[in-house]
């Protein structure tokens, strides 16, 4: 029985030791300022709408729309404080579309007070699935240079949504 306790002991052991040190994926002062999209959508594909929160849902980086209602897609930005008003510049590529609106055209703004800003992208008639409708948002310029854009993670930073349409 010694020796199976001693081998248990010895597999705890092991395990610990043997665990990744989390410590070195924190973000540090410099790189905690980013702009990023933050787009939720729940399992059925319904869009969460800021303020409503979901811990278990990742932002989204590709979105299928499939009905009429007006897209909103928040843009956060997540600092420590502000010592001014922050400009986020972003461009819009739409491929199969003709009539829709986006609002605003091409520029978010934040503050103390403000830190989510919110895209509202309204299609006026249904979409012709043949001509491969697309709108893809890229973050491009923030007044503030300590500011980056996009979550710092290399698999997905969130400074591209990608808006796809069945």
């Amino acid at each position: 029985m010694k020796v199976i306790k001693q081998i248990y002991i010895a597999f705890i052991i092991l395990c610990l030791c043997s665990c990744e040190n989390e410590d070195n994926k924190r973000f540090g002062s410099e790189d905690a300022a980013f702009v990023r999209f933050f787009l939720l959508a729940d399992n059925n594909n319904n869009v969460l709408e800021f303020p409503e929160k979901n811990g278990g849902l990742i932002a989204k980086s590709i979105y299928d729309k499939d009905n009429l209602k007006t897209l909103k897609i928040p843009v956060i930005l997540t600092t420590t404080t502000l010592q001014n008003t922050v400009n986020v510049s972003f461009e819009t590529s739409v491929n199969g579309l003709d009539n829709y609106t986006i609002s605003p055209a091409n520029s978010l703004s934040f503050n103390n007070d403000k830190r989510v800003d919110t895209i509202f992208i309204k299609l006026n008639e249904r979409w012709d699935l043949s001509k491969n409708p697309q709108i893809k948002l890229t973050l491009t310029e923030v007044s503030e240079p300590n500011i980056s854009l996009g979550f710092p993670n290399e698999q997905i930073s969130n400074k591209e949504l990608i808006i796809g349409f069945k």
